[in-house]
């Protein structure tokens, strides 16, 4: 069987099939910071004000450490506990900061600041669980053993 034979349109389309420039894509993203840009994918200008120029969204992650340190702050009394074990904190610590921490980590930029931030951020919330403080430090390593942690970057990795 055959395709059928079909001729080609006498006309030119006014169809710019030319990938976009970056600068075309920097005009485009500050029209929609702007509330200026009209598109027919219906997405919320809101949902695209936190990607930065260069397509990356580190006011995202600096508000996504923001909400799990409420909440971290909320339980002072359970990571104050002495009854409750560092496995049981560790696990409360799992389900009830670093998933609010880690919404979304799928489509966040894995630049090394931006993992090193949320990794300051569960080190500094498992150092106050483990009630260390300056200047009796641990390395991180120790750490994440003590706690049975795995670093952020795999975790964000695992996510993918």
């Amino acid at each position: 069987m055959n395709p059928p034979d079909i001729e080609a349109a006498h006309i030119d389309l006014p169809i710019d099939v030319n990938p976009p420039t970056k600068e075309e894509i920097r005009m485009t993203i500050r029209q929609i910071k702007n509330g200026k840009a009209a598109g027919p994918d219906n997405i919320p200008v809101e949902a695209l004000n936190n990607i930065d120029e260069q397509g990356g969204s580190d006011t995202d992650v600096k508000a996504r450490i923001g909400k799990p340190n409420v909440t971290f702050l909320q339980l002072k009394n359970i990571w104050n506990s002495k009854q409750l074990s560092t496995n049981t904190k560790g696990r409360i610590l799992n389900t009830n900061v670093k998933t609010v921490l880690l919404y979304g980590a799928e489509t966040w930029r894995t630049t090394t600041t931006t993992i090193k931030k949320v990794q300051v951020f569960i080190n500094s919330c498992r150092r106050k669980i483990l009630n260390i403080h300056w200047p009796d430090t641990i390395s991180n390593s120790p750490l994440w053993e003590r706690t049975n942690q795995l670093p952020a970057k795999e975790e964000i990795r695992k996510r993918r």
